[in-house]
């Protein structure tokens, strides 16, 4: 309840700040994507006229890059699609 509380909080004091008939929702690093954050972010996108909510999807791929490039991949990015 209190995440949920603070998603108003910050929700409305930007809506009130735009000139705008809706907004969109978005998160650093995504965050917004935590089931228990994203219960918190539909809740308050009830409350406010939200148009959109991010989702990142990114396709899985692999590919021929260099050794270098291909670690880094590897610790991020297949983490992140595993999860």
């Amino acid at each position: 309840s209190q995440v949920t509380a603070e998603f108003n909080a910050q929700v409305a004091k930007v809506f009130s700040a735009l000139e705008r008939d809706a907004i969109g929702l978005d998160s650093h690093q995504h965050l917004h994507m935590i089931p228990l954050l994203f219960d918190s972010i539909i809740s308050v996108a009830q409350n406010f006229p939200v148009d959109h909510v991010r989702i990142p999807e990114e396709p899985f791929f692999l590919t021929s890059l260099s050794n270098k490039m291909w670690r880094n991949y590897i610790g991020s990015n297949f983490i992140k699609h595993l999860l």
